[in-house]
């Protein structure tokens, strides 16, 4: 059974790999963010606190010596920015943490552009939380606006005080998984929330930092042992990866992600067999998801079985009928089983869902050629194919053909040589096509 955060998260492909991220909620985040927060109007409610300058830097000389506290970071949701009454919904909230302060010789401040908070000391953090509810509780009677608030203790493995604020941060973008009004406390799910959103920017630095912690805090969670996994095997890690993936699908047989990227890691090894028992071993877990049934179709044209990767790959098909990569798959199942009616309807499904797919442009190129049709618009392909990724030996080597097919020698040397160069074996051709620019130039000297 999945916690509620686990079943909001979504189940995404990176690079082939499956990711359990915050991307479907980051997305539907907007990517201005505008002020909720009035430093102005705010400041001059409440002239006798520091609110131009942030909690972190303004907290700093009191809790140098605290030896422990508790951070809560406070988001108003359903208000308005800029609207009339937004001022007054903020100053609200900032006198209910005033009071709270008071009683609990704690501080308060601005966190950022949205957020509130307020430091408390000599709390645990079922203290802390009953203080959050009871804010939450005052804050919202006879209000439409509600609260969510992310709660983080110092100490917490060894960060640094001035962090723990960031760390209630993070606990509130966790929050936002249970919907408004949540109440959250930093942990493991945080700093995989964390990791997922260094990831989406591309910082994977970032994101194995965070996740590291995460599993300090919790060394049994299956995300995050995938989500390090991921990271690893984006960059070519694959040991590393294997090793965390390994240890998730210990800690859960039954949990997808890990057992289909084990098998994914033995492909990029080209340990073809292996990797074909986890797809598979993956399909009897769940045969309703697309990267399984496309990935164990594509193992099965690896090892020379394309009969048995057609139903899978047709499976694919049917699961995103938008996959240029499932129809061309498809395409070059078939087409060596030399059923070429079915490729090229295959190869042009492809091409329509993706009309940039060099591999699908240059597979239907060689078909037309082979049989003699669209001579026109097998040349257009084979160049367009070429085009779009030039350092394809394959692509260069059928270039080369539909050019010598047409008499065109010069060019069909020419990319035969590139194809070479790329370390596909054009050497035949190489030869044939010298032998004819010979045959050419005598039979010009000739005349």
């Amino acid at each position: 059974m999945h916690s509620p955060d686990q079943q909001a998260r979504s189940r995404t492909l990176d690079d082939h790999f499956l990711f359990s991220s915050a991307r479907e909620q980051a997305e539907t985040e907007p990517t201005d963010h505008p002020d909720i927060i009035s430093v102005q109007s705010l400041q001059k409610a409440f002239p006798d606190v520091e609110l131009f300058d942030t909690l972190s830097h303004t907290s700093w000389p009191v809790i140098s010596d605290w030896p422990r506290f508790g951070a809560l970071a406070f988001k108003i949701e359903h208000m308005e920015p800029d609207s009339a009454a937004a001022d007054n919904v903020v100053i609200h909230l900032a006198r209910i943490l005033q009071a709270v302060c008071r009683k609990t010789n704690g501080i308060w401040g601005r966190i950022d552009h949205e957020l509130l908070g307020c430091l408390v000391p000599e709390k645990t953090q079922s203290q802390c939380m009953a203080v959050a509810e009871t804010i939450k509780k005052r804050f919202s009677e006879g209000r439409a606006e509600t609260l969510s608030v992310g709660v983080a203790m110092f100490p917490t493995l060894s960060y640094e005080k001035y962090r723990i604020i960031d760390n209630a941060g993070k606990a509130i973008a966790h929050a936002a998984f249970f919907g408004p009004g949540a109440v959250t406390a930093f942990d493991a799910v945080s700093l995989n929330i964390s990791g997922d959103r260094f990831y989406q920017e591309n910082d994977i630095d970032g994101a194995i930092s965070e996740y590291r912690l995460a599993l300090m805090l919790d060394p049994k969670n299956i995300n995050v042992h995938n989500s390090m996994g991921v990271c690893h095997g984006i960059r070519g890690e694959l040991d590393a990866a294997l090793g965390y993936f390994t240890t998730a699908m210990e800690l859960d047989t039954k949990e997808i992600m890990p057992v289909y990227n084990v098998g994914y890691v033995y492909f990029l090894k080209k340990d073809y067999s292996r990797a074909l028992d986890y797809f598979l071993q993956a399909g009897q877990i769940d045969a309703g998801v697309f990267e399984i049934a496309l990935q164990t179709g594509r193992v099965y044209l690896e090892i020379k079985q394309p009969e048995k990767g057609i139903p899978h790959l047709e499976a694919a098909s049917r699961l995103n009928p938008k996959s240029a990569a499932a129809q061309r798959l498809l395409g070059d199942a078939l087409t060596s089983l030399n059923r070429i009616a079915e490729a090229e309807t295959a190869y042009k499904t492809a091409l329509k869902n993706n009309p940039h797919d060099a591999a699908s442009l240059s597979a239907l190129s060689a078909l037309y050629d082979a049989r003699g049709e669209n001579a026109d618009i097998a040349l257009m392909f084979g160049k367009q194919a070429v085009d779009i990724d030039p350092e394809n030996g394959l692509f260069q080597h059928r270039l080369g053909r539909l050019y010598l097919s047409r008499s065109r020698l010069e060019e069909a040397l020419d990319a035969f040589q590139q194809a070479q160069d790329l370390g596909h074996d054009a050497w035949e051709d190489i030869t044939a096509a010298l032998r004819l620019i010979r045959a050419s130039d005598s039979s010009l000297h000739s005349n």
